[in-house]
């Protein structure tokens, strides 16, 4: 029973500590692609949006985070983007539609 308690305790510090890793790496991918973009990336977070589990194209389970995150284009109005991992990897970035504007 005690060895137990320890795998399920072991498994929930290694899921937390492998989770705490993936979004160290869609931040600087959010901020990555903010800054090509010429946006302002808000608050300098994301959060999980979404969590599941999927099969990589070699077959391997690994979990699929979406993270989303806001930006700003004006200085007035926030818009919405988000960021997909398969396990370590970014697999997909979307960000809503912006207004450009043009201070010159």
């Amino acid at each position: 029973m005690d060895f137990l308690l320890i795998i399920i305790i072991c498994s929930l510090l290694w899921f937390w500590w492998d989770g705490v890793g993936v979004k160290e790496i869609a931040v600087r991918k959010a901020k990555h692609i903010c800054d090509e973009s010429g946006v302002l990336f808000l608050d300098d977070s994301v959060v999980l949006y979404r969590l599941r589990v999927r099969r990589n194209r070699a077959g391997t389970v690994l979990f699929e985070r979406r993270f989303v995150f806001e930006f700003c284009s004006d200085g007035a109005t926030r818009y919405s983007g988000y960021i997909e991992m398969l396990g370590k990897t970014v697999q997909r970035t979307h960000m809503d539609t912006y207004r450009i504007t043009d201070y010159d």
